[in-house]
């Protein structure tokens, strides 16, 4: 494999649209959150329907607890989804910060390792640490151990992209 120094461009929209695309960012109607707010929604209309109806009797006085007892289990589960979403958004605004305050970006590939070098601190990972390869067509993603690294298209020329994508299928299939 040649070694190849890919000069990056940091833009913070071009991590938040990776990041936040598709309503990831959104506590109602995140993906992860989408389904719990309809049917917490869909549970508490069908008690406000049968309360302000005044349809609860003796005889469905069961159901109606039923569907209380339901109406506030789901709201706990979206609750915690809430929470997990907001320590998400917040660990991604506190990585975006970081590189904010950063202004020199690089990439170096070798034989051996990726060498990710931000305002000359350098971190070296050995191809062979990597667990997870996303490719896509506005960003690259690898995980590594506990380490993710997002590589926005748009932080780096049209050739290089194609050669770090290319890189990595080489190197990774090895």
């Amino acid at each position: 494999m040649n070694e190849r120094i890919i000069p990056l461009r940091y833009n913070r929209t071009d991590f938040e649209e990776i990041y936040f695309k598709d309503n990831q960012g959104s506590l109602f109607f995140s993906p992860t959150t989408k389904n719990k707010t309809i049917f917490t929604l869909v549970i508490g209309v069908i008690l406000t329907v049968l309360h302000l109806g005044n349809l609860v009797s003796l005889d469905n006085i069961g159901v109606y607890y039923f569907l209380n007892f339901v109406f506030f289990g789901s709201i706990l589960y979206l609750l915690a989804a809430f929470i997990t979403i907001v320590r998400w958004k917040k660990v991604i605004t506190k990585y975006l910060k970081s590189l904010d305050n950063s202004s020199f970006f690089q990439l170096e590939l070798t034989e051996m390792f990726l060498i990710i070098n931000i305002d000359h601190q350098e971190d070296y990972i050995q191809w062979k640490e990597f667990t997870k390869v996303e490719s896509k067509n506005d960003y690259i993603f690898l995980q590594s151990g506990i380490q993710n690294y997002l590589f926005p298209k748009k932080a780096m020329s049209e050739e290089d992209y194609i050669f770090f994508k290319e890189s990595l299928k080489k190197i990774l299939s090895k």
